[in-house]
């Protein structure tokens, strides 16, 4: 039940993406990079198939961070803490306070 409240909350941030950047989803070269884990992905199937059915340009990431830490579109999908967590990338990317 908690995993639907988080996809659900996931979803709005990214609708709201969508409206700030209403050109995003047009034929553009930029990509939507999603950070994620094997969990987080697999509990986002819903999700990743209205991006996929919206014809947005997607970029899964599972390890190798330091190669889209700079892109200009960034969804980190996972949990913080423990094992298999995207806490790692989140500390390279935003600031403490951030955090």
């Amino acid at each position: 039940m908690a995993g639907r409240k988080i996809i659900a909350r996931f979803g709005l941030c990214v609708f709201t993406i969508l409206l700030i950047f209403p050109g995003f989803t047009g034929a553009s070269a930029d990509k939507l990079f999603i950070v994620t884990t094997q969990t987080a992905l697999s509990l986002a199937k819903d999700f990743m198939s209205n991006l996929n059915n919206e014809s947005i340009p997607l970029g899964i990431v599972m390890d190798q961070f330091e190669k889209v830490k700079k892109e200009q579109y960034i969804i980190v999908l996972g949990g913080s803490k423990g094992a298999g967590s995207v806490d790692d990338f989140v500390k390279q990317v935003l600031t403490e306070q951030e955090q």
